[in-house]
């Protein structure tokens, strides 16, 4: 026996992805004056793993700037992260300043200690 028609659960799926999507346009104001106020926004759900967004407030140039950190490789002893950063300039120097790059760290005990290069080198 079939309590909702077909059509139904397809109604109700949409309503659904409508109303994450009316959230997330309505708390984006709330997130741009926190930016305002603070001047970035950090969220880190682990020690390795980081976003991060900030203002670019300078004489000559204004814009947004954004890295992640995401965990690359890890082992008992040593820690390598893969960190990504762009910028979006609306005033200044517009060219593609994007970069990635990988670094490692000893690692003990949850502890972070010493840089140890480039993923490269090592």
């Amino acid at each position: 026996m079939k309590l909702l028609p077909d059509w139904l659960k397809i109604r109700h799926v949409l309503a659904g992805i409508f109303v994450v999507f009316w959230f997330c346009i309505i708390s984006l104001p709330v997130f741009m004056l926190m930016l305002a106020m603070q001047g970035e926004l950090v969220w880190s759900p682990n020690e390795h793993r980081e976003y991060r967004v900030w203002l670019i407030m300078e004489d000559d140039q204004r814009g947004l700037g954004w890295a992640t950190k995401l965990p690359f490789s890890q082992t008992l002893d040593q820690v390598c992260s893969t960190n990504r950063v762009g910028f979006m300039f609306w005033r200044g120097n517009n060219e593609q300043v994007n970069t990635e790059y990988c670094e490692c760290y000893s690692y003990d005990s949850g502890i972070l200690n010493e840089y140890l290069g480039k993923c490269d080198d090592l």
